[in-house]
């Protein structure tokens, strides 16, 4: 890239950084105007868009900044994007892809999961053969015993894990996936559940995790509260997924602020961008600003949960709903600028000034609502 366009780029990391978006954005589109035909400014176009959350605008500059110039390092950064914005089919592709030049675990695991997100558990099952024939390690094994119990190919499990359980005895991933093993084949949650405590007396994390799943399927809450609490006091920089398993125990038993307190921390606050981390919404009234809210998970949990947007103006001066383009028109309708002229329906492509952020799924708890 020459000066201008290192600098245009430059600038709008700084905008970004500070959370000046539509600044961002006009340098941008002033540099898609200029420099649509140099791979160079593509692929860093990409980048801030991944950088604002907008992995699908990222994904088309960076696509057209691979088709410009063919790079390694190009088709890595668009699996990756791709990944993240939820376009498994590209992704699954580009692993493959991927995988014949410079094969790595990170690599397989992604394109198994791409796989598998799209219900294709043949594909899935090909890439975890390739997987475990490149290295046969136990993390392989792991790997093609989770995809054979999903697919319903209960023989091959068991097989596989027997092979497992001869070349790995006394490993706490051997434990822990017969513990998955008996509670997903068998129903054999007692076993399954002895499996679980010698993984964990051995250290590894998920065996806390699978414990306290197999404890909610088999309705033993308590057990599965005290499993969870510790794991997450053990382990609190990766607790997104163990908070929402353990919120959604407390829903269940119906202690409703904790249950919510809880499934509200099931957001990945490391991965978090910093522009939105640092703007979450803490529940206090904030009645000059304007809060921006997220979509998130199927269009049920939206439909469901966008009754509390009008709640949020009790806080904030404007709310700005940001929706997946199929529901805008059915918001928009629901929240007509007549009766609600301080709620506004936007696309989550679209980008907007904002004071503070929170997503959908949150509004409960945040409002107060009982």
């Amino acid at each position: 890239m020459n000066y201008i366009e290192n600098k245009l780029f430059e600038d709008a990391k700084k905008f970004i950084k500070t959370g000046k978006y539509v600044e961002a954005n006009n340098i941008i589109n002033q540099m898609i105007l200029e420099s649509s035909d140099n791979p160079e400014v593509m692929k860093n176009v990409g980048k801030l868009y991944i950088v604002m959350g907008k992995y699908n605008l990222a994904s088309v500059y960076i696509r057209q900044s691979f088709e410009l110039k063919k790079s390694y390092e190009t088709l890595k950064l668009l699996a990756d994007v791709n990944f993240e914005a939820g376009k498994f089919d590209m992704a699954a592709i580009e692993y493959e892809e991927l995988i014949k030049n410079e094969p790595s675990e990170i690599m397989y695991e992604r394109c198994i999961t791409s796989y598998e997100k799209l219900d294709f558990y043949e594909e899935a099952i090909r890439v975890a053969r390739m997987y475990h024939y490149a290295t046969e390690s136990i993390v392989s094994y792991e790997k093609l015993i989770h995809m054979y119990i999903t697919a319903g190919m209960e023989d091959m499990a068991i097989f596989t894990a027997d092979d497992m359980q001869k070349k790995f005895p006394n490993d706490p991933i051997t434990y822990n996936t017969l513990g998955f093993l008996h509670e997903c084949i068998y129903n054999d949650y007692k076993q399954a559940k002895e499996y679980f405590k010698k993984a964990i007396k051995m250290g590894l994390f998920d065996a806390y995790y699978n414990m306290g799943v197999c404890c909610t399927e088999s309705e033993d809450f308590d057990t599965a509260e005290k499993y969870l609490k510790k794991l997450i006091a053990l382990n609190p920089e990766m607790k997104a997924d163990y908070n929402y398993v353990l919120g959604s125990i407390y829903l269940t038993k119906r202690k409703l602020r904790m249950g919510y307190k809880y499934y509200q921390n099931r957001l990945n606050v490391v991965r978090m961008k910093q522009q939105i981390k640092k703007r979450l919404w803490d529940g206090k009234k904030y009645p000059k600003e304007t809060l921006y809210v997220n979509a998130e998970q199927g269009y049920g949990d939206n439909i469901i949960f966008v009754r509390y947007l009008p709640e949020t103006l009790k806080y904030f001066k404007k709310v700005i709903y940001a929706t997946r383009t199929p529901l805008i028109n059915l918001f928009q309708e629901s929240f007509p600028k007549e009766k609600y002229p301080n709620i506004e329906i936007v696309s989550q492509n679209e980008i907007i000034k904002y004071n503070k952020y929170a997503y959908i799924m949150d509004l409960p708890y945040l409002v107060d609502i009982q």
